[in-house]
């Protein structure tokens, strides 16, 4: 980042509106699209890749941000183990969250989207009170932490959303082709 680049409340809020939006959008198909039944036949699917998704997000971001936001919250040894160890906790964590929507009345899928929104509260505010990552790296000084604990609702929740519709398409995709085959097989 070049410097004397700050991240603003304004801007914060900007963000948080568009993700709102888009996790309107990606609820409603969510629920529209993903049945109980469907939500079962995915779960271990969501599992892996909500583990690999954020093993890949932490490796990227710890890779781009770390001279100018990381290196700030963290300890030096971070850098190279966090992306393995969130990989592991994500996947442990994607596990609950499956496991918990089938628990819980009502639609699966938007129990899997709310709880990530959720998630992205708990890790946020250890994150911006227990690290410090509202206050301590120079682009972040000066936004409301509060604000921030909004975005990471939004920003979360879109994500797991996203897990969820990828992991449905794909199921939906090679269900289609196992069906396909399986006709031209009986003929």
């Amino acid at each position: 980042m070049p410097p004397g680049v700050h991240v603003t409340t304004p801007l914060i809020w900007s963000y948080t509106g568009i993700l709102a939006l888009l996790d309107v959008g990606l609820l409603l198909l969510a629920r529209g699209l993903v049945k109980r039944e469907q939500f079962q036949h995915i779960r271990w699917l969501l599992v892996i890749v909500g583990g690999v998704f954020f093993l890949l997000v932490w490796t990227t971001v710890l890779v781009w941000g770390w001279d100018w936001f990381y290196v700030y919250i963290f300890p030096g040894w971070a850098r190279h183990l966090l992306p393995a160890l969130f990989g592991v906790g994500y996947t442990l964590l994607a596990l609950g969250m499956a496991w918990l929507s089938l628990k819980l009345p009502g639609n699966p899928a938007v129990t899997w989207c709310v709880l990530g929104g959720v998630e992205g509260l708990v890790s946020h505010i250890y994150a911006i009170y227990g690290l410090g990552a509202a206050s301590k790296p120079p682009i972040m000084q000066g936004t409301d932490p509060f604000v921030v604990l909004i975005f990471a609702v939004f920003e979360k929740a879109f994500y797991w959303s996203l897990i969820l519709l990828v992991c449905w398409f794909v199921w939906w995709g090679l269900k289609g082709r196992l069906g396909r085959r399986q006709i031209i097989q009986n003929k």
